[in-house]
């Protein structure tokens, strides 16, 4: 879930000569409402988190390059010094820091697939409960020593976000404001993380706050309540993790729009390879109902 500033710059030179332009979510939306379809080969760049080379490197790369783009911010990370479980996760696994690992068994971290894979098994415990198990979370803050000798500040502090907030090119959104799976928390908890996500950022940049991505964003990771929720608090647009194009009108949910993932090997035509795939299987799959 890395890319490099190259990395990011070749894929917006690369579309851009393949006919793709880059627009900003409002600018999503506004078409959809004006036209009742979205604009094809047009692509909307969004960030989670907020960390701090959102600002350092890729605000000033897009920014040259004329690209608007979006961050979706956990307010409860910014400006302060914190490392949140699944960094401590990755950097523990990644390197020499050698630790048995509780509550999870037969785990072998040789191979870079191992330790993807031990990566997995640990994060589906820990977000299995919105508590995280007591034996791991003890094995992170453990950790924590060993990620911040090797780490600076990780998140942007307000002033970042003020000056993103003072360009046109640059949209903020809500992440909740310490980044839990909603779906584990009550409803007294979810309605909190989403409303002071957006009352925080919304009373410093002093703008709207319309557009929201749900931590983690997986199917399980968020439920009907938290999409009312947001409806309720005025948002226009939801982000999940789930991988695909925005589909056509009349099939969209605004509050659970896909994404795609843009890692170190990315390209346009794989992306559209496996969206052609996906198509031809939904197709079959409806032409296989009818004939039932």
């Amino acid at each position: 879930m890395v890319v490099t500033p190259n990395e990011l710059e070749r894929l917006v030179s690369s579309s851009r000569k393949k006919g793709w332009s880059f627009i900003s979510l409002d600018e999503l939306m506004d078409e959809y409402v004006r036209r009742h379809r979205f604009p094809s080969k047009t692509l909307s760049l969004t960030f989670d988190d907020g960390y701090l080379d959102n600002f350092s490197e890729a605000y000033p790369l897009l920014k040259n390059l004329n690209v608007p783009f979006c961050i979706y911010v956990t307010t409860g990370f910014i400006g302060q010094d914190v490392i949140p479980w699944w960094y401590l996760l990755e950097m523990a696994l990644s390197s020499d820091f050698k630790c048995s690992i509780p509550e999870v068994k037969n785990l072998s971290l040789d191979s870079l697939k191992e330790k993807n894979d031990a990566f997995m098994a640990i994060r589906s415990k820990i977000m299995s409960n919105a508590s995280c198990d007591s034996g791991i979370k003890a094995w992170l803050d453990h950790s924590a020593d060993y990620a911040k000798r090797m780490e600076g500040r990780l998140f942007m502090n307000w002033d970042d976000i003020d000056v993103l907030a003072g360009d046109k090119l640059v949209t903020l959104g809500a992440h909740t404001h310490t980044h839990p799976v909603l779906s584990k928390l009550d409803n007294s908890d979810s309605y909190t993380e989403v409303e002071l996500s957006k009352e925080l950022l919304e009373s410093r940049i002093r703008a709207d706050v319309s557009h929201f991505a749900y931590p983690f964003g997986g199917a399980g990771d968020f439920s009907a309540r938290d999409i009312q929720y947001l409806m309720d608090m005025g948002f226009k647009t939801a982000v999940t993790t789930s991988y695909g194009p925005i589909p056509g009108a009349g099939q969209v949910n605004m509050f659970a729009l896909p994404r795609v993932n843009v890692c170190y090997d990315f390209s346009l035509l794989k992306m559209k390879k496996v969206f052609m795939r996906q198509a031809i299987k939904n197709e079959i799959k409806r032409l296989l109902s009818y004939a039932d």
